[in-house]
Order: structure tokens, then sequence, then C-alpha cells
């Protein structure tokens, strides 16, 4: 939770911030990250939501989001 509300506070875009803090309600409220994910199909798409759903599954989910905030493509 805490990773996801840091993401918000620093989406530098206002629309993105109101969909962490969506998926953030619904992870609180039960939901898995990756179903809460799959409902803001506009900034998270479906490769997103199947790492997530997969790093879920082998319970490496925290390795996983350290990976995803680097651009996709960088080697570092």
């Amino acid at each position: 939770e805490a990773a996801l509300e840091m993401a918000a506070e620093d989406a530098g875009n206002r629309r993105l911030a109101q969909a962490l803090d969506r998926v953030l309600a619904k992870v609180r409220a039960g939901s898995a990250l990756a179903d809460a994910l799959a409902e803001e199909p506009r900034y998270f798409p479906p490769v997103y939501v199947a790492m997530v759903r997969a790093g879920e599954a082998a319970g490496t989910t925290s390795a996983w989001c350290t990976e995803a905030r680097r651009p996709m493509g960088a080697n570092t």
C-alpha cells in the first residue's frame, strides 16, 4: 500500500494519480492488485496487469514493482 501511495504522490499527472488512488482504495478493500489495476486499462496495459498477476502468484510482487518503475527498454 505504501508503494501505491508514493506512486500516486510522484505521478506528475493528476489523472494517473487519481487512478492510483482508486487502485489503492480497491486494494485496501480486499482486491488483488492485478484485479485493481485491470480496472484502469487506460493507465495499466494488459501486459503490466499480467506481470503483476504473475508476481502475485509467485509471491514476488514487490520485486516486480521495483522493475515496473523503470522505463520499458531500460538496461539498468
